[in-house]
């Protein structure tokens, strides 16, 4: 069996579920694996040693994102990533120093955010490497594979625009692509000089745009048979959507108990994920929320794991973590409210629950306008939030047949695919192996500059 490095920098404590699946996938077969991570994870499996780097640049990055705006979020992230990525590749070469064993990996997994300073340990150690992606390819990391690029039918999944688009929105969304991708070479220049300039990355070494078009695979958190509209994908783009949803388990008893005994109305899970903290909101947003699920004939179940709430509602039950997938494969689960992360989308995909997205950042806001395009959900904005507003889009999304109808479509369209994605990234990883480096595989166009 082979030895792998899968290195991991920066995003979210929720990419942590997407990235453990494919570890998973692997260690189970057999495979070793070491993990850079910035959250420490849980593995049954033993042959998973893992590397928890930290660094207060990631923190910086985030911060309170209920107060940022999307410039404000850009500018931090230009500000702290490369020291972020370098501090990260820093550390990692220290302690594998430190290492007494002398063992060699066999390949080598990246997440596409914010590694570009490994491409040169990459390059200097002759390994095959590949990417992994907790969402889509966006540019420039595209154009990596060589993915062709047809900005007149494919929306920019950084944007809000979908498919079909009017003439404007193209230009808007060919522009959008182009401010994209400058944005990432700007910031893998970044990395490539400051690992040069610490003695990280030989003189000798390509740079690291040459570097990033050697790698052999890609693994995006997709799913073909839900792609609007179809893509002509290339076939070292693997889509492995889903990988991290697993077969329903037993909830808690306490919380069985609550699910349970709802009545007909049933219930609503609110979570916003792991960037976004819910004492962030103004008091004036929690007074409206709290106000209208008040209201409301389902009970609610709410992610929250800040202090406790006075005067809280009957039927909420706040809860600090939960088993997601377990709650959503409920069947009195009405109604998922939801910040638009791509992996919770995917779970209520998979289960067939209605989506209510209130997006913060990042991606969020295009997932969900991708949500509304297909017609499987709704949005609130955070700044069009009242009692009257959210009651409302609760309302109009849990009672909407048609919601209802193309979110069970699209579950069934999910399950009904003849390989798991988790055989996909086993198989494929093992093919890059043997193969070394599968260059078979590989598109013309990264051969291209422009």
């Amino acid at each position: 069996m082979s030895e792998g490095l899968f290195v991991w920098t920066f995003g979210t404590k929720s990419h942590l579920g997407f990235f453990s699946a494919i570890i998973k996938a692997l260690v189970r077969q057999g495979h070793e694996i070491t993990l850079v991570t910035p959250y420490e994870a849980k593995f049954e499996e033993k042959n998973v040693r893992q590397i928890v780097i930290q660094d207060e640049n990631l923190q910086k990055i985030y911060g309170n994102l209920f107060n940022k705006t999307k410039w404000n979020i850009l500018s931090d992230y230009l500000t702290y990533s490369s020291k972020l990525c370098v501090n990260n590749l820093q550390t990692f070469l220290e302690r594998e120093a430190s290492r007494n064993s002398k063992s060699e990996y066999d390949f080598i997994i990246l997440s596409v955010y914010l590694t570009d300073c490994y491409l040169g340990y990459v390059y200097e150690s002759k390994i095959p490497f590949m990417y992994a992606t907790p969402n889509v390819l966006y540019p420039p990391y595209s154009y990596r594979m060589g993915e062709p690029s047809f900005p007149a039918v494919y929306p920019n999944k950084l944007s809000t625009l979908s498919y079909p688009m009017t003439f404007l929105q193209r230009l808007r969304n060919t522009l959008a692509i182009f401010f994209f991708s400058q944005i990432g070479n700007f910031q893998t220049n970044r990395c490539e000089s400051l690992a040069r300039e610490l003695g990280l990355w030989k003189e000798e070494s390509p740079s690291a745009s040459e570097i990033e078009k050697m790698a052999s695979m890609a693994f995006i958190n997709s799913v073909k048979a839900l792609e609007r509209p179809i893509k002509a994908s290339l076939p070292n783009v693997i889509y492995v959507g889903g990988i991290h949803i697993e077969e329903p388990k037993p909830l808690p008893q306490d919380l069985k108990k609550w699910c349970d005994e709802s009545d007909e109305s049933g219930f609503i899970l609110f979570s916003l994920g792991t960037a976004v903290e819910p004492q962030d909101m103004t008091n004036e947003q929690l007074e409206a929320i709290l106000s209208v699920f008040q209201s409301l004939k389902q009970r609610i179940i709410w992610k929250w794991d800040f202090k406790r709430i006075e005067n809280l509602p009957q039927n909420v039950k706040l809860i600090s973590w939960l088993p997601q997938q377990d709650v959503l494969a409920h069947p009195k689960i009405r109604l998922f409210i939801t910040h638009g992360g791509l992996s919770s989308l995917r779970e209520a995909s998979y289960f067939g629950v209605p989506v209510l997205g209130m997006p913060v950042f990042g991606d969020q806001m295009a997932n969900i306008a991708e949500v509304i395009a297909e017609n499987w959900g709704n949005e609130l904005k955070w700044a069009e939030l009242t009692e009257q507003t959210f009651r409302s889009a609760i309302l109009d999304t849990m009672e909407n047949v048609t919601i209802k109808q193309e979110v069970q479509k699209r579950s069934l369209l999910m399950r009904d695919w003849p390989f798991t994605p988790s055989k996909e990234v086993v198989y494929w990883v093992e093919y890059v192996v043997r193969h070394k480096g599968a260059s078979n595989l590989k598109s013309p166009l990264v051969t291209m500059s422009w």
